[in-house]
């Protein structure tokens, strides 16, 4: 078999695995941004304590510091994941070997349908109004 023949299944997979490459980094972002908002609220709690010593607040400060390094390379994982798929989405149509992935917004919002449902707007119930007849 040549590697001529192979070469359509070996892009294909690689388009797949860029799909599931930026799904994984926009989903460690969102757990790499939630763990740096834990580690500023527990520092900005003992802000105001005066029982607090240095050291711990130095080691809170340390831990915010690291969760913030985190967030700046998922950010970068993300920007790489995107670039990635975006070169996937323009070659594989052009090359007809695999249908290219509709590259819309909601492509890097989280995963879970819980996160959606909690950004979701929601509306006040309507009260039926009393009308004279």
């Amino acid at each position: 078999m040549s590697a001529v023949s192979t070469l359509p299944a070996t892009i294909e997979v690689a388009v797949t695995a860029s799909i599931r490459a930026h799904a994984e980094a926009v989903d460690a972002l969102h757990r790499a941004r939630a763990e740096r908002s834990r580690a500023a609220t527990a520092l900005e709690r003992t802000a105001r304590r005066r029982d607090c010593d240095e050291a711990e607040r130095e080691r809170l400060r340390a831990a915010y510091a690291a969760a913030d390094r985190r967030v700046a390379e998922r950010e970068t994982e993300l920007e790489q994941a995107r670039d990635l798929r975006r070169a996937w989405a323009v070659v594989a149509p052009t090359l007809d070997l695999v249908p290219a992935a509709p590259a819309a917004p909601a492509a890097d919002a989280p995963a879970t349908a819980r996160t959606a449902r909690r950004r979701a707007p929601r509306r006040p119930a309507r009260r039926p109004v009393a009308r004279p007849a």
